[in-house]
């Protein structure tokens, strides 16, 4: 896991080529795995755009806000080992997922039932398609 210090919220037309950077520097990429490009935040889908412009072979999406169900049909579903509490404990590690978001621009916090929705023990992708 690489962190690149881009701040939450401020995304929008920024440092598209220290991310292409940072993830062109893998080399050959088989599969490359981000956010939904229509998910509801914008640094996400800026990402999603971004990656959208980096070679890879196998793209996979996942969409964060809403959490919503993704198609049977359309997904990839992969399955955390240790179910339920597993997910939750590996939610917890990440600080930017507990209490307050001090990177953002207006601050928020991610309330209980956000964070329930994502303890889900299997994890749904979208294969992306060109």
């Amino acid at each position: 896991v690489r962190f690149l210090g881009l701040r939450d919220g401020a995304l929008q037309g920024g440092p598209a080529r220290v991310l292409r950077g940072a993830v062109q520097r893998a080399g050959r990429i088989d599969l490359l795995v981000g956010p939904a490009g229509d998910d509801a935040h914008p640094d996400h889908r800026w990402v999603s755009a971004v990656l959208a412009t980096v070679p890879a072979r196998r793209r996979l999406a996942y969409r964060i806000w809403p959490p919503r169900r993704i198609a049977a049909g359309r997904a990839s579903w992969f399955k955390a080992a240790g179910g339920h509490a597993a997910k939750r404990s590996l939610i917890g590690t990440y600080r930017t997922q507990l209490g307050a978001i001090r990177d953002d621009p207006t601050g928020f916090a991610i309330a209980r039932h956000e964070l329930a929705a994502f303890a889900h023990p299997v994890e749904r992708f979208t294969e992306v398609r060109r």
